[in-house]
């Protein structure tokens, strides 16, 4: 498959703000639907406490993002972010699939994937809430952003960012050890 110079964004950055937090310039091309995969989240993101967004392969599901155009300077960026490295030593790398628009044309684009998965670990309530809140803002078709709103959670252990200041700037340093050893719940 070709390199593309579209992303599917299916997770945080499908909020043009939080791309534009994270360095990029991207330019919104549409919607999209990645056929036969899930979101799922694995791994863990201290600055959320919680499991980190990827796509597994799910025979008849169905995973809907944004498409966006993106430079060079703009995958450079964003590679930093996502931790995406050339030799795969990152949390995340580049994964060519196919994904079909909302006029029914089918794209070779790129995603982030991540590398080792591990075990399943929930998403916290303040990372899901910002997941959704891209897909709503974005138009995603009404039962799949509801789908999202509804999987599980739990609560973080500790401060987390605010849903809508997604900026490192904003990041509150904690240490999740360090906060009260409360059971997180599942909602």
């Amino acid at each position: 498959m070709e390199l593309s110079d579209l992303y599917f964004a299916y997770g945080p950055d499908m909020d043009p703000k939080v791309l534009k937090a994270r360095g990029g310039r991207p330019e919104a091309v549409g919607l999209a639907r990645l056929q036969d995969y899930r979101l799922d989240f694995f791994g863990h993101t201290s600055i959320w406490d919680s499991g980190m967004e990827t796509v597994v392969p799910a025979q008849g599901d169905e995973v809907w993002g944004v498409l966006y155009r993106m430079g060079a300077l703009d995958w450079d960026r964003l590679d930093t972010w996502m931790d995406a490295r050339l030799d795969g030593a990152g949390m995340y790398f580049h994964y060519p699939v196919a994904v079909t628009d909302l006029q029914g044309m089918e794209h070779q684009v790129r995603i982030y994937k991540k590398d080792i998965q591990g075990e399943r670990q929930l998403p916290s309530v303040e990372y899901l809430q910002l997941v959704v809140g891209g897909a709503g803002q974005q138009g995603l078709p009404a039962g799949y952003v509801e789908r999202l709103a509804a999987m599980p959670t739990k609560s973080a252990g500790c401060q987390v960012p605010v849903a809508g200041n997604p900026t490192r700037g904003n990041y509150v340093p904690a240490d999740c050890g360090t906060c009260a050893a409360a059971e997180p719940e599942v909602s």
